[in-house]
């Protein structure tokens, strides 16, 4: 591809899930018309038998054409999980295939205006850095223990927040984003609770979390004890923590009653957004994120 204009709409294939059995109707309809094999036949089309390799594509962050930087991890190519292509696909080494899709639909679905009030629960990042520089009311924040009141900020300009206790005013935000955050505690349905409360009125959350579109249920990997310990239910899972060389324990990977965890926090209308493109480099049969809105 070369330096021309962005890939027209018609180059995102998106639609929203508004239940399990809702999802499984759309899914039911894209076998039927053959779109899961089409994906599947551009995806295999794509590899190189190479472990690392890169694709061509537009990046919506970064607004231009480019090569998006592919790492399979040795595993099998013939059957790659949908996780490696959500978490690969990476732009000027920066953002992932999850960070580019994340923003991309954030901005076409939800249209934010330059002014309004972002909360979003990371901030050593460079995705938060991008959404500081176009939307200068975003907030950003690392949880960084309880060594630090909630909202304080340390000496290096880190905002300490916890999604379960946020220290804003009620109705104080027009979007609350958080990415592979939920998943990491144990009461995630008080950290949806907090996200409606300082939602305003018409507000929207828009999360990834790891998601089985296969299951009805969470799989709950971990919680906790009243004694502060926790209680591993399977092998321990740790994922990346800019703050942490150990990582963060995973309690959850999340099925479809996560939606019905959204209605119950105080959000109306929350929905699984299906999405996959060749143009802009959301490959994996189908990618999902959450919204819903207040």
């Amino acid at each position: 591809m070369n330096e021309q204009s962005r890939p027209s709409l018609a180059a995102l294939s998106l639609a929203c899930a508004y239940s399990r059995s809702h999802y499984q109707e759309i899914a039911a309809q894209f076998q039927k018309l053959g779109e899961y094999g089409r994906r599947r036949k551009i995806q295999e089309s794509l590899l190189t038998g190479a472990n690392e390799f890169s694709i061509p594509g537009y990046c919506h962050i970064t607004s231009r054409y480019t090569e998006f930087a592919v790492n399979l991890r040795n595993l099998d190519q013939a059957n790659l999980p949908n996780w490696v292509w959500r978490e690969s696909l990476v732009s000027d080494g920066i953002y992932n295939n999850r960070m580019r899709a994340s923003m991309h639909l954030f901005e076409q679905i939800l249209r934010p205006r330059k002014e309004d009030p972002i909360y979003v629960s990371e901030q050593r990042s460079p995705l938060y850095a991008w959404l500081k520089k176009k939307y200068p009311n975003t907030i950003g924040s690392e949880y960084l223990g309880a060594r630090m009141a909630p909202g304080s900020i340390d000496e290096h300009g880190v905002r300490n927040e916890s999604l379960t206790a946020l220290s804003f005013k009620d109705e104080s935000m027009q979007f609350v984003l958080s990415f592979e955050c939920f998943e990491h505690f144990a009461d995630y349905k008080a950290g949806l609770r907090e996200c409606a409360r300082v939602l305003k009125r018409g507000g929207s959350l828009l999360i990834t979390v790891p998601f089985r579109r296969d299951l009805a249920h969470h799989i709950v990997r971990a919680k906790d004890r009243e004694d502060g310990t926790v209680e591993h239910l399977l092998p321990p899972e740790y994922h990346g923590d800019p703050l942490s060389k150990e990582g963060c324990l995973c309690y959850y990977h999340f099925g479809w009653e996560l939606l019905d965890d959204m209605w119950a926090a105080g959000f109306c209308d929350p929905r699984a957004c299906l999405y996959w493109s060749r143009e802009f480099g959301y490959l994996g049969i189908e990618q999902v994120l959450f919204l819903a809105n207040k």
